[in-house]
């Protein structure tokens, strides 16, 4: 008697949980949604939900929910965390096609997550999130406050669109540090991100209080501005000393076809890098191809008495970019500075592909820079419709010192030593031996270097 007592109970308990709205999918705790589930189901598999964002209110630490085949007409915010060891999970069931779209929403974001842990995003086409609104900002992904151990994989993010106007915004995905406490552990991995407006924003931003992030194996290609940003010093986390990305890896990534001169916030300028850290520290550059962006990578701090330092960009591939493959410094005098960025193994081929002789920054620009170094790299500077190959330029008079370019290897499409051109202070010094005469490059040599660049992804 005592048992079937005990057992009565326990059965009384899992009825009394299941009818006061917790999930009860399975024993993994698993939850499954379908354009031809119900919003009033559990949840199973074969009694779906209808919508994501009803999972999202159901789910608790250790919850996978799994997405299928369809169009989902919605924006999901997390309001939970997952705990160590139990992330919360949303998913493609089965490498089903997923698409979640703001078309015809009043909302500005496709996933939004705001001071949350242990949650992964994975398999997603996000789309048609858009304003007519200048005061709204569309993203895909918006992640903000603090949190730690977030990972976002294989999405798609595409026709993300702002107002279109000149003081705009829209971004693909958007990283915002913006308590004293840091957003940690961030994992960005394998998404593609195409075909947006963003206005002065970027396709991919992590800005403010972010540490120990990974931006690996993503592709971000056809952006009207930047392509991936690391930004520091916006006032963004209230706490200045914290104001910085930092402490992260940029790796693996292809970037192209980044422009900014349909942009109305740029008044047909070209202006967009394809790689951009803007008061970041610490940051890891590496490994990543960049072509066809009207900068390739750079290296700036747009914000007066600030810094970005300590920078590393090694063994990544920049070719036919418009101005130049590689810039870094402050963009003027008045702006912040760059210091102690080491730029070691890449190659640089053919930037500046714009062929206007007022606009040449070459392969490498310097700005308002001071104690940085280029080793071991590959310079192909190429001439374009009578212009010289520039390789290194810097048009302000007095703005760099302490920068040191060594064991490079510097070639040009005419094969001439000769009509390699530099820029220093504002002045041409015009032939590699000229150059070597500086002081720069003294173990550097001139020959034809055995690459291979790649102009398809």
């Amino acid at each position: 008697m005592k048992k079937l007592i005990c057992f009565s109970a326990l059965f009384l308990f899992i009825f009394i949980n299941y009818s006061g709205n917790l999930p009860c999918a399975s024993k993994t705790n698993e939850m499954y949604v379908s354009p031809a589930g119900s919003d009033k189901n559990p949840g199973t598999l074969t009694k779906p939900f209808k919508t994501i964002s009803k999972a999202a209110s159901w789910a608790v630490p250790g919850t996978i929910v799994y997405v299928k085949t369809g169009t989902y007409n919605e924006s999901i915010e997390i309001k939970v965390s997952g705990e160590p060891g139990k992330y919360i999970t949303f998913t493609n069931f089965d490498n089903d096609e997923v698409i979640i779209e703001g078309k015809n929403l009043k909302t500005e974001d496709g996933f939004k997550l705001n001071n949350k842990n242990y949650i992964k995003i994975i398999g997603f086409k996000i789309c048609n999130f858009s304003t007519s609104n200048e005061q709204l900002v569309p993203k895909g992904i918006f992640i903000s406050g603090a949190g730690s151990n977030i990972e976002l994989k294989n999405n798609k993010i595409f026709n993300i669109r702002s107002a279109g106007t000149e003081h705009s915004n829209a971004h693909g995905i958007a990283i915002y540090g913006n308590t004293t406490e840091p957003i940690t552990n961030l994992i960005i991995d394998g998404n593609e991100i195409f075909n947006c407006t963003l206005g002065r924003s970027e396709s991919l931003a992590i800005n403010g209080n972010v540490e120990n992030f990974k931006v690996i194996n993503n592709t971000v290609h056809d952006n009207d501005n930047i392509g991936i940003d690391f930004i520091g010093h916006e006032g963004v986390c209230p706490d200045p000393l914290k104001d910085q990305a930092r402490n992260g890896i940029c790796a693996n990534n292809i970037v192209y076809n980044i422009d900014s001169y349909s942009n109305p916030a740029y008044n047909k300028e070209r202006a967009a890098a394809g790689i951009y850290v803007d008061g970041g520290k610490n940051i890891t550059i590496e490994s990543n191809t960049i072509y066809g962006c009207n900068y390739g990578i750079e290296i700036g701090c747009e914000n007066k008495g600030k810094l970005t330092s300590n920078i590393t960009v090694t063994q990544n591939i920049v070719h036919n970019c418009h101005v130049s493959g590689i810039s870094f410094g402050g963009y003027a005098k008045d702006t912040g500075r760059v210091k102690d960025c080491t730029f070691l193994n890449n190659t640089l081929y053919g930037s500046g592909t714009l062929n206007n002789p007022d606009n040449q920054y070459g392969e490498v620009n310097i700005q308002w820079a001071q104690d940085c170094t280029f080793k071991n790299n590959v310079f192909f500077a190429k001439a374009y419709g009578g212009t010289n190959p520039f390789g290194v330029t810097n048009w302000d008079t007095d703005s760099f010192s302490g920068i040191v370019f060594e064991n490079n290897i510097w070639y040009t499409s005419t094969a001439n030593p000769e009509d390699l051109s530099f820029i220093i202070n504002s002045n041409e010094i015009r032939g590699f031996e000229q150059w070597l005469l500086t002081g720069q490059d003294k173990h550097s040599v001139f020959r034809k270097p055995d690459i291979k660049i790649l102009t398809e992804k």
